[in-house]
């Protein structure tokens, strides 16, 4: 016997992959978009085991459906700005202009978390 029953994304209880996929969708606010492109894609509905397959094998298709970059896309992005910072780095003179390049220290890209003025000397030295 089958028993089909409406279920919206927010009530959806995923796992694993789906259910970080989910999160992603939600921190970006695109939960209802992505449920209209589901009803518009998959008119007859689809089960929780196919929404679980589609999420977790097809993310792409899916971000792309509704607007989002795809992992690759923001890895990509996010390897681009450190090389960008970095060549910018390379060009300071001082620690402070080293510091200058960020926008907040307790997330420095090049130390992973706060740095000062003798690990941006070190850094000088090893970098240049």
């Amino acid at each position: 016997m089958k028993i089909f029953y409406e279920l919206d994304l927010k009530s959806f209880n995923a796992r694993d992959k789906a259910a970080e996929i989910l999160e992603r969708i939600r921190r970006e606010g695109k939960y209802s978009e992505l449920e209209t492109v589901l009803e518009a894609r998959y008119p007859d509905g689809m089960n929780e085991t196919e929404l679980s397959r589609l999420l977790c094998l097809d993310a792409d298709s899916v971000y792309g459906w509704i607007g989002m970059k795809t992992d690759k896309e923001l890895e990509e992005e996010r390897r681009r700005e450190s090389e960008e910072l970095f060549d910018r780095a390379k060009k300071t003179e001082t620690f402070a202009e080293f510091c200058a390049c960020f926008s907040d220290c307790d997330d420095c890209p090049l130390f992973g978390g706060l740095c000062d003025a003798d690990a941006y000397e070190k850094w000088k030295e090893e970098n240049m």
